[in-house]
């Protein structure tokens, strides 16, 4: 371990700070001895926690990691700091550090942490309530689903998004804390970068903080994007599906039809007729509908999101389909009387159009 000069000077911590702490360093030195002797029989059972985690279907990937015993005593100088009744030492400190063991659980939507959070506190012994650590500018219906499910709601300074969970595990004979931490992948990616460059010892440049918020909500907006494209592709699938089964009900519909028209007691030039119009519906080629802009599109409500507004055009299926002519004097054109009268039968149920036949040419007025 440094010296306590070196040490400090490293971490960015004021010999006025630290004297404020009224701690020892001769009792952070045998609470950082003792650590490094204990820290290799940490990582089995740390294992064992986030293979459980990996096996939920929803869980993208997982990383674990075990305290760095360097980082673990300038933790404890910023808690003292903060709380100078804190009581800590060699004895107690794996009761009061709940993130010696710590495992970052990662999803690719927003909406799946829902799942994940089930399988943890149906799992483990939970040491308090989940914090939800949001953003400004978060949905109320998403910080409502975090309430709903029992979460602790923190608004973060740094603006990190992410779930935190301390379990209590006994893999071992020994009892364990662990902190779960369960967040996306923007958010993960976001997380890191601004760990890397100020967490938790260079806070104070404003300029690098500003475009570390700017970045913050990038990654809020990807996170946006990404459910609001898994909702899309949803409706489109069931549009699709719902062509499908009009295609099928068209073609058992035509079958039926063509049955009841063969046991009809009518005209052979009739009977002709109709045969020949269901012909040409059964010979239209239909084909997957094409995209069309729903151009009064203004914005939509995602489970857990609350209202997405677009970030462009949302798209919906119109069929296009060529009309159909139903021959005068058949049984689907219901004519009465002028044979030179026909009608337009429109696809999607709308009205019959009249139209008027000229005389020679056949063309309509």
């Amino acid at each position: 371990m440094l010296n306590q000069k070196e040490f400090l000077k490293k971490y960015n911590i004021t010999e006025r700070q630290y004297r404020k702490t009224r701690l020892k360093w001769g009792e952070l030195a045998k609470i950082y001895q003792n650590y490094v002797q204990v820290r290799p029989s940490l990582e089995a059972p740390a294992s064992f926690i986030a293979e459980c985690l990996r096996r939920v279907p929803d869980v993208h990937s997982v990383k674990l990691r075990l305290k760095d015993p360097e980082h673990l005593v300038g933790k404890i100088i910023r808690l003292r700091a903060e709380d100078r009744r804190l009581e800590i030492d060699a004895g107690n400190y794996r009761d009061v550090i709940s993130d010696l063991i710590g495992i970052r659980v990662l999803h690719l939507f927003k909406e799946d942490w829902m799942a994940i959070h089930d399988y943890i506190s149906g799992t483990w012994e939970l040491k308090g309530k989940p914090i939800a650590n949001i953003r400004e500018g978060d949905s109320e219906a998403l910080v409502k689903l975090f309430r709903e499910r029992g979460c602790q709601i923190r608004g973060h300074p740094f603006g990190y998004r992410s779930i935190h969970y301390i379990i209590s595990s006994s893999p071992v004979k020994e009892q364990l804390i662990a902190e779960i931490q369960v967040r996306t992948i923007f958010e993960e990616g976001w997380s890191e970068i601004d760990h890397r460059i100020r967490y938790p010892y260079e806070t104070d440049n404003v300029i690098i903080r500003q475009f570390l918020v700017m970045f913050n909500r990038l990654a809020g907006s990807a996170d946006e994007m990404g459910s609001f494209i898994r909702f899309l592709k949803a409706q489109l699938e069931a549009k699709q599906h719902e062509f499908e089964k009009a295609v099928q009900d068209k073609s058992r519909l035509l079958i039926e039809l063509r049955a009841k028209l063969d046991q009809m007691r009518i005209e052979k030039r009739e009977k002709a007729s109709i045969r020949t119009s269901l012909d040409i519906l059964d010979e239209i080629n239909f084909q997957p509908l094409p995209l069309k802009l729903m151009n009064d599109f203004h914005g939509i409500e995602l489970p857990g999101i609350g209202l997405l507004h677009s970030y462009g055009k949302a798209y919906t299926f119109e069929p296009t389909l060529p009309k159909i002519v139903i021959p005068p004097g058949s049984l689907l054109g219901s004519e009465r009387g002028d044979e030179k009268e026909s009608r337009e039968e429109t696809h999607g149920g709308g009205p019959l159009k009249k139209g008027k036949e000229k005389s020679g040419d056949g063309s309509k007025e």
